[in-house]
């Protein structure tokens, strides 16, 4: 136990003294399992995902997933594992991007959180804009987001949609803003594009869409970790994929909307496209 805590602080994870070891803040903040901003589950979510890329060189010679998410996602423990790993930064970067999609302020803003799992990306709308949220998700992960919601207090400007979000109907100029944080990229690009036609139906005239995700250039050569990423979903998805800002663009323009900008990961912690209806 002393080797490991000895190493431990050396990378800088506690602090040693005479009279012992204590975490240091980071710690204390990210790694302790009941710290509402735990990153835990999120090493647990990693670690489960280590023999796949044990594997990296089979799935590339066959061309096929060495485990589909598609089949683990529907389990209630990977689920509740990833979206409570992903949620401290999510929610970071949520409270970043909020500055920059220019709304109006008004009583009855609506925002629809698509596969919302903690509702780490809206809830930053619903504390800092008073905006009443749609979170859609499977039936397990909306437990988590319930979770998340009370925890932060806004149980009143919440509502919950259960279900498939390739089968669900979102209705028809609804929506102020609709999320899609970090769900492309494991949709492939076929119900990518269906998806956002369906988020450009949903939305009202003026209204915004947000799309969170890795987002590497228009050449595939950077930045590095959205094309590590898209690896990984090689590794566990059919179609799964990072894309880029003008397969975006293509998919927007022929639902209808019009591409306003790209926030890089280093404003907000990962790269955001932001388009208008």
């Amino acid at each position: 136990t002393e080797m490991l805590l000895d190493e431990m602080a050396a990378l800088g994870l506690l602090k040693k003294s005479r009279t012992g070891y204590a975490l240091t803040a980071e710690s204390e903040i990210y790694l302790v399992s009941t710290s509402p901003t735990s990153m835990a589950n999120m090493l647990l979510h990693s670690r489960d995902f280590g023999q796949a890329w044990d594997n990296l060189t089979e799935v590339v010679r066959s061309g096929k997933p060495f485990t589909r998410v598609e089949d683990t996602e529907r389990s209630p423990e990977f689920f509740k594992i990833l979206v409570r790993g992903l949620y401290a930064a999510s929610y970071v970067s949520g409270n970043l991007l909020v500055p920059h999609v220019k709304l109006k302020q008004t009583d009855d803003l609506n925002v629809l959180d698509v596969a919302a799992g903690s509702a780490a990306w809206s809830l930053p709308f619903a504390e800092k804009l008073k905006a009443r949220v749609t979170a859609l998700d499977l039936p397990p992960v909306l437990e988590v987001a319930k979770e998340f919601v009370e925890r932060h207090g806004v149980e009143d400007r919440y509502a919950y949609m259960e279900g498939d979000l390739r089968k669900l109907n979102f209705g028809t100029d609804k929506y102020d803003v609709i999320i899609l944080g970090h769900i492309c990229h494991s949709e492939g690009p076929r119900w990518s594009e269906k998806l956002i036609a369906k988020c450009a139906k949903a939305l009202k005239r003026g209204g915004v869409l947000l799309i969170p995700d890795m987002i590497p250039n228009d050449q595939r050569t950077a930045p590095e970790f959205p094309l590590l990423f898209a690896m990984n979903m090689l590794l566990h998805t059919t179609d799964g994929n990072t894309f880029t800002t003008a397969e975006y663009k293509q998919w927007l323009k022929s639902a209808g909307l019009k591409f306003e900008k790209l926030l890089p990961a280093e404003v907000v912690g990962t790269e955001v496209i932001i388009a208008r209806k």
